[in-house]
């Protein structure tokens, strides 16, 4: 018996190596899946764009990001989110997109500038009326840049970015956030990529302020902010000297930049639309280093219009 139990140990044994051996390869199989998938911020710099805007009183400057709309379980819609504001009173505009490598990774250095006649009519408004967003569909503007060759680098926010109710129940007072775009029209121009600035929110996430579908930011919003998305970001993979913790990615567009709070020079405070142009005397008063945003859930009221 005794020979025939010391075999069985060893074979034990040795099937528990291979075991543990597997273990060890699965794990660094998926610890090279993990570091060799772009860091979540890495991204969310390729999905913004920078809009220049021609309107009666000059240019303007505001930022748009990319979402996909899904109207339809069967239609997809690729279209640029940003402030109503910055569209209105535009007769032509403009919108700098980058070009994606064969890799279907990386971008090129090419860049197309699309120029858009009678900009503000390409632009479909909120429907309520009064919410300060539009949308450009731009599926036709992407297969017209791709008959020339060109891949237009995209980086979509979906409705799987927005946040579930009970996230919003559960979420800080304070959370942290980022806020992705071009303020006073600050950009890498060589690389074309956003400016990311951190800050907080400052009112309660699950309310609507003021009633309205919208929180309030403790950041300061300059010009160029207008249509900027807040977003909630924390990356999954994290190094601890030669070791790592994977964890997954965490990210909610939380909403979009439309308003800051002043204090003009006649006294008492106003709420006014981010500024798309940089003549400081269109608001003279000291800033308060509060923005206003909309809440994400309303851009699904944009569907029923893209059917």
């Amino acid at each position: 018996m005794k020979p025939i139990l010391f075999a069985w140990i060893i074979l034990a044994t040795v099937i528990s190596f291979r075991v543990e051996a597997q273990t060890n390869q699965d794990r660094k199989n998926s610890l090279s899946k993990t570091l060799n998938r772009p860091r979540l911020s890495k991204v969310l710099v390729r999905n913004t764009v920078r809009i220049e805007a021609q309107t009666a009183k000059g240019s303007s400057i505001g930022t748009g990001f990319f979402y996909l709309f899904t109207p339809t379980a069967t239609s997809l819609v690729p279209a640029i989110v940003t402030c109503r504001h910055v569209i209105e009173g535009a007769t032509n505009g403009s919108i700098l997109f980058a070009n994606l490598g064969e890799d279907k990774k990386t971008r090129t250095e090419s860049r197309q500038t699309v120029f858009y006649p009678d900009f503000e009519k390409r632009w479909i408004k909120h429907p309520d009326g009064k919410t300060d967003l539009a949308i450009l569909p731009i599926a036709g503007t992407m297969d017209q840049l791709k008959s020339n060759g060109f891949i237009m680098d995209l980086k979509t926010f979906s409705d799987n970015d927005l946040p579930l109710p009970e996230e919003l129940t559960n979420a800080s007072v304070f959370t942290t956030i980022k806020m992705i775009g071009y303020p006073i029209g600050i950009w890498d121009s060589k690389n074309d990529l956003p400016v990311v600035r951190t800050g907080t929110t400052a009112t309660d996430l699950a309310i609507d302020y003021e009633g309205e579908p919208k929180f309030l930011i403790d950041m300061a919003v300059f010009p160029g902010s207008s249509g900027s998305p807040i977003v909630f970001a924390e990356e999954g993979t994290a190094s601890y000297g030669t070791s790592y913790m994977i964890v997954p990615d965490k990210l909610r567009l939380l909403g979009i930049v439309s308003q800051v709070c002043i204090f003009p020079a006649s006294g008492g405070v106003q709420i006014v639309p981010v500024p798309t142009s940089f003549d400081m005397t269109a608001h003279v008063g000291m800033p308060a280093n509060l923005g206003i945003v909309i809440k994400s859930e309303k851009l699904h009221e944009f569907e029923a219009l893209l059917h």
